[in-house]
Formats: C-alpha cells, sequence, structure tokens
C-alpha cells in the first residue's frame, strides 16, 4: 500500500488480534496507510453457542444457509467448484467510524472473487478507520498476496458506493470503484489467476502486515449491502447475491444432474470468542443484507 512516510511498525498480538504500537520513527502516517496494512482471505473461526440465537439460517429464496465463524470477515460469501464466478457487484454507504476509541482500529467493506477457502482474493473496496482519534476513509483495489493499491478518490461517510470486480476476459480482472454521490468512478484492469470458486460482499478487520495479525475492528455505524449480484460460467446474466449458483454437474442417462452450491452466513468472532460483528438475514429479494457492530443480527433491508 502506497505510504506517505514509510516507517518500521511493532505489532503485538493479543488474543489473535493485532496491537499497534508506536512507530520507531516520528511522521504523520494515517492508520490504513501504514506499510503491510491490507485485505487478507478468510480466517475460520469456531462459532460461540450463543451464536446459534441470532442466526437465520435460511433464506426466502434459497435452500439453508450455512453459518460460519470468522476472524476478520462478517457478511455473505457462496462457494461452487473452481472458475464458477466470473462477476461480483454489490453497493453500499460508506459507514461513519467512531473516532472515541484510543488507538488504532481499522475496517473495510468490499466485494471480491476467491478468498474464501482458497489462496486467491481479486477485490475492491472502501475503508474506514479510526487513527487516534481522526477518521479516514479511502477506496482501494487488491490482488492477494500483493499489497493494496489506493485510488485517488475523495471518499466520504455516507457516500453510496458500487464496486465491482469482473473477469471482462480469461485471466482479465476490472476492479472498479464509482462513487455515485459524487460521480468519480476508478479502477484498475489486471492479469490475475483467479480460483473464481466464490463470491462475497464483505465487512472486515483489516490484517496489519498481512498476513500477520488482524487490527482491531473499527467501531462503524451498520453497513447496508444492497442490491448485490453475481454471475457465473453457467448464468452470464446478473443473479442476486445471496441465490446459489446452480452448476451442471454432469450428463447421466436420466438427464442433467445439478449441484446447488452453498451460500454461507458469516460472523466475525473476536478474543474471548464473542461476536464481534452479525449480518442480518436476506432481504426478501435474495440480493441485500446490513452487518451489525456486535452479536445481535440486524434487520435486512427491505
Amino acid at each position: 500500500m502506497a505510504v506517505r512516510k514509510m516507517h518500521v511498525l511493532l505489532v503485538a498480538v493479543v488474543g489473535g488480534f493485532g496491537a499497534l504500537l508506536l512507530p520507531t520513527t516520528a511522521g504523520a502516517t494515517t492508520a490504513s496507510q501504514t506499510p503491510g496494512a491490507g485485505r487478507g482471505l478468510f480466517i475460520p473461526a469456531p462459532l460461540p453457542p450463543s451464536a446459534g440465537s441470532v442466526l437465520p439460517r435460511v433464506s426466502p429464496l434459497t435452500e439453508a444457509i450455512t453459518a460460519e465463524g470468522s476472524s476478520n470477515w462478517s457478511g455473505y460469501a457462496q462457494s461452487a467448484r473452481r472458475g464458477t464466478f466470473t462477476s461480483v457487484v454489490d453497493t453500499w454507504q460508506v459507514p461513519t467510524v467512531s473516532t472515541s476509541n484510543p488507538g488504532f482500529q481499522l475496517s473495510s467493506d468490499w466485494v471480491g472473487i476467491g478468498g474464501f477457502k482458497d489462496s486467491t482474493l481479486v477485490q475492491a473496496g472502501t475503508e474506514a478507520d479510526n487513527d487516534n482519534g481522526t477518521p479516514f476513509y479511502q477506496a482501494w483495489t487488491e490482488i492477494l498476496p500483493a499489497a493494496s493499491d489506493p485510488l485517488s478518490m475523495t471518499i466520504n461517510p455516507g457516500d453510496s458506493i458500487t464496486t465491482v470486480v469482473e473477469e471482462t476476459s480469461p485471466g482479465t480482472w476490472l476492479m472498479q470503484v464509482t462513487d455515485n454521490t459524487t460521480g468519480v468512478t476508478q479502477g484498475r484492469t489486471v492479469t490475475y489467476a483467479s480460483s473464481g470458486s466464490s463470491a462475497e460482499a464483505i465487512h472486515e478487520a483489516t490484517s496489519l502486515c498481512s498476513p500477520c495479525v488482524i487490527a482491531p475492528l473499527a467501531t462503524t455505524t451498520n453497513v447496508t449491502f444492497d442490491p448485490g449480484t453475481f454471475t457465473s460460467v453457467l448464468q452470464p446474466t446478473p443473479q442476486p447475491l445471496l441465490v446459489p449458483a446452480v452448476e451442471k454437474e454432469k450428463v447421466t442417462r436420466k438427464g442433467i444432474r445439478t449441484k446447488v452450491d452453498n451460500v454461507y452466513e458469516l460472523l466475525m468472532i473476536g478474543s474471548g470468542n464473542t461476536v464481534i460483528a452479525t449480518p442480518s438475514a436476506p432481504n426478501a429479494q435474495g440480493n441485500g443484507f446490513t452487518v451489525a457492530d456486535g452479536p445481535i443480527a440486524p434487520s435486512p433491508p427491505s
């Protein structure tokens, strides 16, 4: 990630989270601009027993949804065989970050292809960070394991953001962020070997020195992802993000056998096995949900 002044950061791991300590040299550098800060792959975590009381595991338009815990992701992902997903698009309002807590807390909101139970991830989105009492907002793109690249567009809390990650030709990916409030669009096109095996919309606790540690999650207002869509090799027209992709598995004498792939509802689990971010149930259209801090699931968008 680009920085104004490079400096070395000392990081201590406390209960699975990174505690950001003082830089070894002075310099005005925001938390999001620290060397090594970036988004990471899905990190699984056990669900606490209490999570069952807040998990709506059935969507109006799908079969049962699988609940999983994660140390860094909250939101929804769906998984299929390699090479299935070709695009994901979603819209959200940039949340307002709380600056009342001392130190650094980071958060990111994004869409991506891959990274859920595999080692590739192409993604783009926004972040809302607390830099020791100063809010910081930014748009970015990222392909793992490379560092994230900030976009040179001004992002403000409350802005409506639409983000696209799309395979425009085999192995070529467009990552694009549009600020619908200001009318500014920026992005990048890269050559990247994505697994194409998952599509997701995520509220994330950003990593420091990725994948060394996870920074404390910034406290923000709720984030609503709506409407979200995906395309796949067998469904080239946009489909609701929370309705599973259907694959043609193989042709038999009795006809075409189909496989319905999984949709996963992801709760972010912090130290002490506590839930620190929870998604709502899918909305009635199967294309929207809301993520809230804490263990209580918010209401889905209408």
